[in-house]
């Protein structure tokens, strides 16, 4: 009289604890993944930091340059002088996501050009860093 019914599949209670620990994963990975990205950033505005002040020494070493300013496009890695002058903080090594150059955090956005900043002086050999600044993206 009674037939047994083979029931497959899931009941609702059990898909909704499946979306409830989907929800929860997502919502702890989202800040994780955001600090990622920004630590990123940061790393590649150090090193393009790095490469504008090298191209900017090595520039002014072998063309014995008397320019104090020279500016480093990052997409094509070429540097030129010019009339422009950087006094942002040079210590590239010490910035953080939150180091503030041209009004932008440097974890926020990856720089299109740098601008790197010699004191004036007598031979090359004399020169040193006054300031190093970035020319950001018009959009994120």
């Amino acid at each position: 009289m009674f037939k047994k019914i083979n029931k497959k599949g899931f009941t609702l209670a059990e898909l909704l604890i499946v979306v409830a620990i989907i929800g929860v994963l997502v919502a702890i990975s989202i800040p994780i993944f955001t600090a990622q990205l920004r630590k990123a950033r940061l790393a590649t505005n150090q090193a393009n930091a790095r490469a504008a002040y090298a191209e900017a020494v090595a520039k002014m070493l072998d063309d014995k340059n008397t320019a104090t300013s020279f500016e480093y496009t990052v997409k094509t890695a070429t540097i030129d002088t010019t009339t422009e002058t950087a006094s942002g903080n040079t210590a590239i090594s010490d910035w953080g996501v939150d180091t503030t150059i041209n009004t932008k955090q440097l974890g926020d956005l990856v720089a299109e050009k740098w601008i790197v900043t010699f004191t004036a002086a007598t031979t090359t050999t004399d020169a040193s860093i006054a300031g190093i600044s970035a020319t950001w993206p018009s959009t994120p």
